[in-house]
């Protein structure tokens, strides 16, 4: 019985060990998570019943496909499409519901080890509020 007792016990030890170093990963700030690898441009999405809104947001899509974007300790960031490339500045909002890319600034909705969705919502005289969704994997 004691040695049922004590296997039991160093299992159960062994297995609180495993979860802990399984879960390291789990404890990645949002900053970490940014900067964890480069982002690939997956699609975008609008909320918006407006037709000219979303010809502009599948233009945006299309322009888009194959782009990178990468996040930097520094507080700066790389965005690739093509031949074309941007550098600026990037941070998060004191709760970390925000990112600020340069002067934009957007809801994250989803931050995953290789799922990132962002939200920004736009107002025009035209075609009123709407949101546009930009996503991006690893």
């Amino acid at each position: 019985m004691k040695n049922v007792l004590r296997i039991s016990s160093l299992l159960v030890l062994l297995l609180a060990l495993l979860s802990q170093s399984s879960c390291k990963k789990d404890d990645l700030s949002r900053a970490e998570l940014l900067q964890q690898a480069v982002w690939n441009w997956d699609k975008a999405s609008t909320n918006s019943t407006d037709q000219d809104v979303q010809t502009l947001v599948a233009f945006l899509d299309a322009v888009m496909t194959g782009a990178t974007l990468e996040f930097y300790d520094d507080g700066s960031y790389a965005i690739s499409s093509g031949t074309n490339s941007e550098t600026g500045q990037w941070s998060l909002s004191d709760n970390e519901e925000k990112l600020i890319m340069d002067t934009d600034e957007m809801d994250i909705v989803k931050l995953t080890e290789t799922e990132l969705v962002l939200e920004g919502e736009e107002t025009s005289n035209e075609y009123g509020t709407y949101s546009v969704a930009l996503y991006w994997v690893k």
